[in-house]
This record gives structure tokens, sequence and C-alpha cells, in this order.
């Protein structure tokens, strides 16, 4: 994506719905090119633990212009153990941090009500009826997750299951584990010494009686797994949430004033671990999009870069996410996986249009960061953070 600068107009308004990592992250984007900004949540409060890379860290850092990741409830890991193509293995010597995501929304809101104090309003939550500010601006940016209005479409059935965080004295480990078995794969990482986080994905919606047993035998090979199996052996008879993990991607146009960012425009497998990552980037794009609209890009240009290059990102996820599960080392459970993600590329339409022509404009650099009367957070949302 090509980037200019310009001045934008302060009379510009956009509503961000949802108060999450992307939807704060956007609010901030915007508030420092020139738009007045209204926040109007939800903001994310079940406990969710996510792993990021180190260059998603430091983006987020960088556009909040502090160490705002580690503000936030975390716990550093060195590197990955990785079993996945064969019986061995591989050491991935690649730093990540384990991250509650809903505290970094909440950090993320602090921070940003606290640099426009003095633009804080008030107002009623969001409910079915959406706030009337949404109504009239020119751009509203949809945060909200799978919980928004945007139709979307799955590549497959695969779910997984969620563990809270399982009280363990599992020693100094600070290392994460991806461990692919017969007809499941698992994702185990350490939150301080004496707790880890579990994750079992699997291919259908319901998990075989069988999978405790494979998981024990599987264990002997595995420090992490084999610490939760001898500890704690009723662990995987044991009620947990179940979420959808095949990708998904919005089926919906594009319309002129609405952007879908996060999840509500794409969801991705968390084999690829860069979930949060790629909210973010959306986030970035779409206010490239609000900002070029608002100079001499035209809305109709702006819109289809956005989709292009959105349908372009998701297609490429759906690539990896097929050589992922055709390489796996016992593939045969995952083959209707395979098949349906297939299926999901063949549906995606990409353009062939020339992108140089389509300059994005990310941030106003005459706008200041002390502007007033720049952002409006609604106010019952700052006491649930």
């Amino acid at each position: 994506m090509a980037l200019m600068t310009a001045s934008l107009s302060k009379s510009r308004q956009a509503v961000v719905l949802g108060a999450g990592i992307s939807g704060m992250t956007a609010a901030r984007l915007l508030a420092h090119s020139g738009w007045e900004v209204e926040v109007a949540g939800p903001v994310p409060t079940s406990t969710r633990w996510v792993t990021l890379s180190a260059r998603t860290v430091q983006l987020i850092n960088d556009i909040w212009d502090s160490d705002i990741v580690t503000a936030a409830t975390h716990y550093r890991l060195a590197s990955r153990r990785v079993i996945w193509d064969t019986d061995a293995a591989a050491e991935v010597l690649e730093p990540l941090v384990a991250l509650e995501s809903s505290s970094l929304a909440a950090t993320m809101l602090e921070k940003f009500s606290r640099e426009h104090l003095g633009s804080v309003s008030s107002g009623s939550t969001l409910s079915a009826q959406e706030p009337t500010p949404a109504r009239s601006a020119q751009f509203v940016i949809d945060a909200r997750g799978r919980n928004s209005n945007f139709p979307r479409r799955y590549s497959g059935r695969r779910q997984m299951r969620v563990w809270e965080p399982i009280s363990i004295d599992h020693g100094a480990a600070e290392f994460a584990e991806m461990h692919a078995g017969i007809g499941y794969w698992c994702f185990l990482f350490p939150l301080g010494s004496k707790q880890l986080c579990l994750q079992i994905a699997t291919p259908e919606p319901e998990i075989s009686g069988t999978l405790s047993e494979k998981i024990k035998n599987d264990a002997s090979d595995h420090s992490l797994l084999a610490k939760l199996v001898e500890k704690v052996p009723d662990l995987f008879d044991l009620a947990t949430s179940v979420i959808p993990i095949a990708p998904s991607f919005h089926t919906q146009p594009i319309r002129a004033s609405r952007l879908p960012v996060g999840d509500a425009l794409m969801t991705l497998d968390p084999l690829c671990g860069d979930g949060v990552g790629h909210g973010v980037k959306s986030a970035i794009l779409a206010v490239a999009v609000a900002n070029s609209a608002a100079v001499t890009v035209s809305t109709e240009d702006a819109l289809k870069h956005f989709e292009l290059r959105t349908t372009r990102a998701f297609a490429s996820h759906l690539k990896h996410c097929r050589g992922y599960y055709s390489k796996i080392r016992h593939a045969a459970p995952w083959e209707g996986e395979v098949e349906s993600i297939a299926q999901a590329m063949e549906k995606l339409t990409t353009s062939n249009r020339d992108e140089g022509s389509t300059l994005l404009v990310l941030e106003d650099p005459d706008a200041g960061h002390s502007a007033k009367n720049v952002c409006h957070v609604k106010r019952p949302y700052l006491k649930q953070a």
C-alpha cells in the first residue's frame, strides 16, 4: 500500500463499533488523523489468551507510542516446540508474548480516554439499535468481531476446545508447544510457572470418545502435555468452551460508509498464530481508506482497494492453511477440511487492476495529538474497563 500525507478536515466524524484491540487501534489512528471519533462499545470482558509474534508486538507498540502490550496482562515466551509433519520436535527460536486480549483492549481504552479526557461524552450502551451517530457519520468502523452483522462463509467445520488456565506446577518452561496427534492438534503455553493454557483442535464438531486415550498415548514424548496427563488425568473429559476455528470471510459487499475490521472482516485459523496481527493491519487499512476518501482519492477507488487487499490476504491465509493441514503428520482425518479450504479458495475472486494509482493516506501529520474535540468515548464503557 502506497502512503501519502495530506491535511484532513477536523470536522470529519467517524464511529467505531467495538472497543477491542482492532477497534481501539482504528480509533487512535483516526483521532491522530484529525477525525472526530466516537467509540461505541462493546468492550471485551471474557478471558481469552492468545500469543503474539515479536513483529505484531512491535507494530502495536509503534501505533500506540508506548510499550502498551507489556502494560497489559502478559507472559514472555522464548520459543516454540513443534511436532507437525514428523515425529521429531522442531525448536523454533521465535519469541512470543502470551497475552490476555481483553486486558490489552482495556489498557488501550484507558490510554485513549486519558489522552482525550476533555472530550469524553456520555451516552447509552450499544444495543440492537445502533447509536444515532453511527447513522450520520462519514465512516463507521465495525469492530464487533463475530457479533457484527456481516454475513460470512466458513471454510470447513473444524473446532477448538479452549480450557481456562490450568493450575499446574510445570517448572520453568518458557516455550510453547504445538503437537499434531491422530485426529487432533493441540497448543499449550505456560502462563508463568504455575499455569498452562491448553487448546485442542479437531476436524469435526464432536470429539470422539477415544480422543482422551489418544492424547494420553502421545504424551510420553511431549513434556508439557505429559505433565498435564500425569497431574490432571481427568482433564480431557472435563467440559470446555468450544469455538469454530475454520477461517471465515465476510460475504457482503463493502458499503461506502461502513468498513469491517478484525474478526468482523475475517477470522483466521489459530494454527498460523497471527489473528491479532491481521486484525490490527485491517484497522490500519480501514483508516487509510477513510482518510483517502476525505481527500483526493475517490471513495469508490478506496473501497475497491480495501476489498482487493483484504481478499488477497484471506486467500493467502487459506493457502497456508491448506499447506499445513496437507502436511500434518496424521493427515487423513483432515482431508475433508483440506477440501473445504480448496472450495473456499475457488469462490474468492481477486482483481488484476493496477494498484499503482491508488495512494492511501494513513495519518495527518498536522492534526496534532492534543487537538480538542477529537475523540469521544462512551462513558459506560470507561466504567466497564
